[in-house]
Formats: structure tokens, sequence, C-alpha cells
């Protein structure tokens, strides 16, 4: 590792440089240029048998595992959707069930109290026709 590269020494003269410097002297060290020898290796000549293409998946494996990414994603949104679907409609139901047991309290309240009055007419219908009979 004894090659410089193009970052080792150049930072000092980049500042007083006063023309433009080459792009290879521009790229930060961990890129190099390709005429550099510590370049990375030149990939292998043939490919490891999951290919980007196969990606085990047969014909057009790589695209087709795409599509089934997306269809599943879709799925699940889809499947996200219907069960915050359903939990509205389960709260609507408890608020609709809320309402009318608040309904069903009102109007025994109306009931009890409509009761209570017709007693209480009843009663000074009574006391009445009592003073009203000798």
């Amino acid at each position: 590792c004894s090659h410089p590269t193009p970052g080792d020494g150049l930072n000092q003269a980049e500042a007083s440089h006063p023309l433009p410097l080459s792009p290879e002297a521009l790229l930060p060290p961990p890129f190099l240029p390709k005429d550099h020898p510590q370049t990375s290796p030149p990939p292998p000549p043939h490919p490891p048998p999951l290919t980007a293409f196969t990606n085990g998946g047969g014909e057009g494996g790589r695209y087709r595992g795409r599509e089934e990414e997306k269809e599943e994603e879709k799925k699940e949104e889809e499947e996200k959707e219907e069960e915050e679907e359903e939990e509205e409609k389960e709260e609507e139901e408890e608020e609709k069930e809320e309402e009318m047991e608040e309904e069903e309290k009102e109007e025994e309240k109306e009931k009890e109290e409509e009761e209570k009055e017709e007693e209480e007419m009843e009663e000074e219908e009574k006391e009445e026709g009592g003073r009203d009979t000798p």
C-alpha cells in the first residue's frame, strides 16, 4: 500500500494551487481513478448462479420479484385499509349503540316523569274529589 492515492499530500497543495485541479485530484480518496493500480478487481467473467436478472426466480426473476413486492405492498396496504375501515365501522356501531342507549334512557326518564305527573294528577283529582264530596 505504498502507492500514493490522489488524496495523499494533495490537500495542502489544493488550497494554494492557482490552476484548476484535474477531476482525478478532486475525487475523494475512496474513489480512485480508473488507471490507478489500487482500483477494485475486475468483476469475475462468469456471473454467480444468482444473477441480477434471475434472482433465483427463473426468467425475469428480478423484475418479477419487484412486481411481486409491489403486489405484496398493495395487498398489505389494502389489508391495512380494510382493517382501518372495519375499526371505523366498529367505532361507528359502538357510537350508534351508545346513542341508542342514551336515547332509551332519556325515553325511560320521560316516561317515568310522565307517569309521575299522571300519578300526581290522579292524586290531586282524588284530593279534590274528596274535598268536593261532603
